[in-house]
């Protein structure tokens, strides 16, 4: 049977679609075959081709599409995060496994959570007369190279000497220079303890709000302050109340000292110092790539008494490394 254009036409029309139709089924099922399966876990996320790890605690591994899956942490290592049960005091109500911080220098310690990172090259320029040290904690969104918007900052400024009293000293030394780039009245909260001294709190916004304490011993002016941003802010105050509560000035402290040597490593992992007359602490029994540094620390009677770690430069530069994240 001859065909006619038309028919020709249809037939050639006919022949092109089922082209393309079988076209794109067998690219699709070839696609299908070849494409990686969707991560499910935390550890399948790490395994994948082009995925980021956040600079984070916990870490938080993103795929290239944008799926997120968090570290999954121990129940010791969750206990940390929790805000404590009770409100913040003038005395130290920190857990065992947090790391001490010591300055022979200025008489000034403190003890912080194992996940927060010390960074002894502080350029905040928070203080005029600058820092001692800084310790903070990047959240799950914060980015590096970039101001902190998701996480947390805790700094030590180097004490002054002063003959104003506090009050004045806050006005005419530390408010009065710097009015004119405040962007609100700064506010001030009387009463509250920093070292087991009386001092005054201060909370200021410029380029960003960040919150003072100070406090007076004789005719030395001490001073921290730090910055909280992000949705954990909450978790992240109270660990910065807690930092605070455990602050010692020039080694004051109204606790009973124990006996010199009197220290022991206790728990199953080996980074809990704790007094040698103490039953073992309850720990879980993990080990991380951080722990060969306490090799390079000391578990001895610190400032205030009691037992903790005495750092040196050598632990401070192993913990870094093995907690350093790359992109």
């Amino acid at each position: 049977m001859k065909l006619t254009a038309t028919g020709r036409l249809i037939l050639i029309l006919t022949g092109m679609i089922l082209f393309v139709g079988l076209g794109l089924i067998l690219s699709t099922f070839f696609k299908s075959k070849t494409t990686s399966p969707k991560p499910t876990t935390y550890d399948e996320c790490l395994l994948l081709e082009g995925s980021i790890l956040t600079r984070s605690y916990p870490a938080t591994c993103v795929t290239k599409d944008g799926l997120r899956f968090v570290e999954p942490l121990s129940e010791e290592e969750l206990q940390n995060l929790l805000p404590p049960s009770l409100p913040p005091s003038g005395s130290a109500n920190v857990p065992l496994n947090w790391l001490t911080y010591s300055d022979t220098d200025y008489g000034i310690s403190f003890s912080y959570p194992p996940n927060w990172q010390l960074n002894p090259d502080s350029d905040s320029n928070a203080f005029e007369g600058g820092e001692i040290i800084d310790v903070k904690i990047w959240g799950e969104t914060q980015t590096e190279d970039t101001e902190l918007f998701d996480g947390a900052s805790f700094t030590v400024g180097k004490p002054v000497t002063t003959s104003l009293p506090l009050d004045e000293w806050i006005n005419t030394e530390f408010l009065a220079p710097q009015k004119d780039v405040f962007s609100q009245s700064p506010k001030i909260i009387r009463g509250v303890l920093l070292g087991g001294q009386e001092a005054t709190e201060v909370y200021v916004c410029g380029f960003g709000c960040n919150t003072y304490r100070f406090a007076k011993v004789d005719e030395i002016l001490y001073g921290i302050m730090y910055y909280i941003a992000g949705p954990n802010k909450s978790i992240y105050q109270s660990q910065i109340d807690q930092i605070i509560s455990s602050i010692i000035i020039n080694g004051q402290t109204t606790k009973k000292k124990i006996t010199l040597g009197e220290c022991k490593i206790g728990g199953c992992n080996p980074v809990i110092c704790q007094n040698a007359d103490e039953e073992d602490a309850v720990s879980i029994c993990d080990l991380k790539p951080e722990y060969v540094c306490y090799k390079n620390a000391e578990c001895t009677v610190q400032a205030d008494g009691n037992c903790g770690w005495t750092q040196s430069p050598e632990f401070l530069s192993c913990l870094r490394s093995k907690r350093s994240i790359t992109y």
